[in-house]
């Protein structure tokens, strides 16, 4: 099977909430190979990210500045 690039999200804004970026389809597998993330703001921010579910097993990374 041939691979398939594309954009799965964004660019997006961060909420101030847990939110479902992108959803894997059925029979389907998926690769992430780059994820950027750009604090655009005067002030300072963080962000949390997760495979899954949000929950302390699930991070990536939590609360980065």
């Amino acid at each position: 099977m041939a691979d398939t690039l594309k954009r799965l999200a964004g660019p997006t804004q961060l909420g101030t909430s847990a939110a479902t970026v992108y959803t894997v389809p059925g029979s389907t597998t998926t690769v992430v190979r780059d994820i950027t993330v750009a604090n655009t703001t005067g002030s300072a921010a963080t962000f949390t990210l997760s495979i899954g579910l949000d929950a302390a097993g699930t991070r990536l990374y939590s609360a980065v500045s």
